[in-house]
């Protein structure tokens, strides 16, 4: 419970003092809040997911090659989690296990990079051409196109859980339910 606190606490001060950030981190977020059921406890959730996963040693870390480790393992079939096993350790897991959630950084993306230059949002331009490649395809959960989006997020902004959310959402999708 404390460790929760602690995490909600921090995400609290992170957009208390959200005017430091770059105008796309502020943007993709109130995207993200208005476009999910879970709005604006979203952050929250991953965050949670994210422990959940560091927790149980199926992520080693937060870098972009522990998660592209990790995605890769459970669309190959080598690692599998189950919907039921988390849900009970991620508070408003249903509402980011819903389509609509994962449908929401798609919007996002496709709506911010038509309102923002590639220059002031260039992982989410990068992000908003793989979502087109996974929908023109009707595949999101190959390792390629996961290892694209993680590809398109840039060092700087996989630093932040906003932008690794968007790769824990893939997670969620191809979990067992």
């Amino acid at each position: 419970m404390l460790k929760k606190s602690i995490i909600i606490f921090i995400i609290c001060l992170v957009f208390a003092a959200c005017e430091r950030f770059p105008g796309h981190y502020v943007a993709l977020n109130q995207c993200l809040q208005e476009n999910t059921a879970v709005g604006e406890e979203i952050l929250v959730a991953f965050a949670e997911l994210e422990e959940y996963l560091l927790d149980e040693n199926l992520l080693e870390g937060t870098q972009p090659s522990n998660y592209a480790s990790l995605l890769t393992a459970v669309a190959e079939g080598r690692t599998s989690l189950s919907a039921h096993e988390v849900a009970p350790r991620v508070r408003d897991f249903w509402g980011i296990q819903e389509a609509a959630t994962f449908g929401a950084y798609m919007r996002c993306g496709r709506e911010l990079s038509e309102n923002m230059s590639a220059g002031e949002a260039s992982s989410i331009h990068r992000m908003h051409e793989v979502y087109t490649q996974m929908m023109e395809a009707d595949d999101f959960d190959s390792p390629e196109h996961i290892n694209a989006l993680i590809d398109a997020i840039s060092e700087d902004d996989f630093r932040y859980l906003l932008y690794r959310s968007a790769v824990l959402t893939v997670l969620v999708y191809m979990m067992e339910s």
